[in-house]
């Protein structure tokens, strides 16, 4: 591959101007050494804030996703009475009792891991 030669001259300035700012950085501050451990301490402390409020939002998010899916079941189980079917109502309500049982565990699990 072919770089221009502008390109390049460009590329070996940006360098020259980052490396110049490093030993001014340096020259600056002589004695400087970097507290690792405080650092350290910083990101656990906020690596664990994200954690909580991420379990947090996602026991919100399963909450509100468990109240809108029983809300679906109780609309199509109504719409299956107003049917006048006994058929079609009890194949509603089974099927409805079926996706509720089966969220219910899988949400629940989902909620038992972010406790």
């Amino acid at each position: 591959m072919n770089t221009p030669p502008s390109a390049t001259k460009a590329c070996r300035s940006a360098v020259r101007a980052e490396a110049s700012w490093v030993l001014c950085l340096r020259s600056e501050t002589p004695n400087f050494t970097p507290d690792v451990e405080a650092a350290a301490e910083r990101i656990k402390q906020t690596s664990e804030r994200v954690l909580a409020l991420s379990k947090e939002n996602g026991l919100i998010w399963l909450e509100a996703y468990e109240k809108m899916l029983d809300g679906v079941l109780k609309l199509e189980e109504d719409t299956a009475k107003d049917l006048s079917s006994d058929w079609v109502e009890k194949f509603v309500s089974t099927q409805a009792d079926s996706i509720s049982a089966t969220s219910q565990a899988y949400l629940g699990a989902f909620k038992d891991r972010l406790k």
